[in-house]
Parts: structure tokens; sequence; C-alpha cells
């Protein structure tokens, strides 16, 4: 009978930590998947840019740890997910939030307004609940200093949503 080799637990935390990324990555459903567009280990770009406040904000929109009704009703802390924001009937989800709510409405046109003036409309779809929460690549031959300056435009807009909410993200 052959005997495995004795290893130290950091070298099988690392291996653990190794295989269970590539687990999440091969998977059609890994939980970042829509919201991580780099894909590969290390710090998301919002982190070197945000301020705290504002890199909190979007952690907990990207990783659904915010306190929106849908992912309270779903932890069964509140009785329904349906938006408190508007009158649209519509649950409180994070694309709702971002993209559709009415009471954002203002602080949504002038993120546009902002994005406009970049000039991103080359680079990036419209505007999306991913390019908001952090999913910012520049291109090749496109300008370096455009990732800050969208995740920027972008944290000023999650800011304000917070702000406009009668509770906190």
């Amino acid at each position: 009978m052959r005997r495995l080799p004795l290893l130290r637990s950091s070298t099988l935390k690392s291996l653990a930590v190794s295989l269970s990324y590539s687990d999440w990555r091969a998977s059609e459903k890994g939980s970042l998947r829509p919201y991580r567009s780099d894909d590969l280990p290390g710090l998301a770009p919002y982190l070197l840019t945000d301020d705290r406040p504002i890199a909190c904000l979007r952690a907990r929109l990207r990783f659904g740890r915010s306190g929106l009704r849908a992912h309270r009703h779903k932890l069964k802390l509140d009785d329904s997910a349906t938006c408190e924001q508007c009158a649209s009937g519509a649950d409180e989800t994070i694309d709702h939030a971002l993209l559709s709510c009415d009471k954002y409405s203002a602080a949504r046109e002038k993120l546009s307004q902002d994005l406009r003036r970049l000039d991103v409309g080359s680079f990036y779809s419209p505007l999306s609940s991913s390019l908001i929460l952090g999913r910012v690549l520049v291109p090749a031959g496109g300008p370096t200093n455009l990732r800050r300056d969208v995740l920027l435009a972008t944290g000023r807009f999650l800011s304000a949503l917070n702000d406009l909410r009668s509770d906190s993200l």
C-alpha cells in the first residue's frame, strides 16, 4: 500500500482554496460570475479606487449582502420582496434598484450624463448593473484612467442611492 506524504496545514489550506476556486470558475452558475469580469484571483479594481464607504456599498451589492428587500425576504426578515421605494410593484432586487427604480431616476440620469461625458459608449454597453458594480475593464488602446473615472462616477451614483434610501444598502 502506498502512503501519501504528510502535508502541513498551510499547504492543505492553499490546496483546498485553489481547488474550490477552480470548481467555482468552471461552474456555469458561479455566484460572482455576473459581476466579476476579470475572473482572476486578486483584488477587484474597485477596491483600489473607491474609498471605504463606497467600497462597502459596492461589495454588499456585488455579493448579494445588501439591505434590499429581495435579499431580506429570502432570509425571511421581510414579509415581501416588493420595492417600497417606488410604486412599480416590482421586487427590490439589485437590478431593479440600480437600473429601474423610479426613486433613483434623477441619480441614474446624472450617472448617464457622467458616463456620456467620459465617452464610455465606445467601450461599454449601455448602463448595466455589472458596470455600476465595478466590472470595468479598459480595452487595449483605451485611456488608462478610464477605469478609475468610471469607478468614481458609479461610486457617486451608489452613494446617492444610499442617501436617497429610507434605510441604508
